[in-house]
């Protein structure tokens, strides 16, 4: 409301409409068109579209109570899982020297006053992702089952909203964000849970980055009517 108020005292325009970047995403993901989206960088969360337009939203309530499958989410239970190994209750891991050059500490005693004193913060823990993803591909077992976790997490939430838009056995897919977009060892640990659960994706490249899904939704809130013509050259801007 408050951003919304201080675009219309500056007068750019008689109508003003605030949308979250994840909607953004989402509209530009799918040219506006039913769908779903996985957002996953440092948080995550997946938002959908129905036939009739309808938005429905699973996750996204941040590191302490959600964000579950995202980078800081697989980095924290990645430090869990090589603390566990130090205290020898714990699988071996490479983890547990992958981690720490990361971290840049000498010894895992450093994490305490590290992680509780601020200077390895929620970032930090989210850019520990790709060294998960890199040990996954060599075969380590922990790291292995860290990225299936994440997976399966992100895959019940699509499950999730897609059963509440009524979106059928199949649906388009698209990623966005670091980890989800990047990582193709992600993607297929979550396609593996769709498919248990007997749903069936159809893989969507991002037809337009989030900032011309703004376009979109203004264009539609001003009543135009958009055709494939109009996505075409909306897209040759990117």
């Amino acid at each position: 409301r408050r951003i919304a108020e201080h675009i219309a005292s500056l007068q750019w325009s008689d109508t003003v409409r605030v949308e979250s970047d994840a909607r953004t995403a989402l509209a530009g993901a799918h040219a506006d068109n039913a769908g779903i989206i996985v957002i996953a960088g440092t948080g995550s969360m997946v938002l959908g579209m129905g036939p009739a337009g309808e938005c429905i939203r699973a996750g996204g309530w941040g590191g302490l109570v959600g964000d579950e499958g995202s980078g800081y989410d697989s980095g924290l239970r990645a430090i869990k899982a090589a603390l566990a190994f130090v205290d020898g209750c714990g699988r071996e891991t490479i983890l547990v020297e992958t981690l720490r050059r990361d971290l840049k500490i000498d010894s895992w005693s450093e994490i305490v006053p590290g992680v509780y004193g601020g200077a390895i913060d929620r970032s930090r823990i989210a850019a520990l992702t790709p060294s998960v993803l890199a040990a996954a591909e060599a075969g380590d077992q922990v790291a292995e089952d860290l990225v299936r976790c994440a997976g399966v997490e992100l895959s019940a939430r699509i499950a999730a909203v897609a059963r509440r838009l009524s979106l059928g056995s199949s649906f388009p897919l698209a990623y966005s964000g670091g980890v989800a977009s990047g990582a193709g060892r992600l993607r297929m640990a979550i396609e593996v849970a769709l498919g248990e659960e007997g749903l069936q994706v159809e893989m969507n490249p991002v037809r337009l980055p989030p900032v011309l899904g703004a376009v979109l939704l203004g264009w539609k809130h001003m009543g135009c009517i958009i055709d494939a013509n109009m996505i075409k050259n909306l897209g040759k801007t990117a």
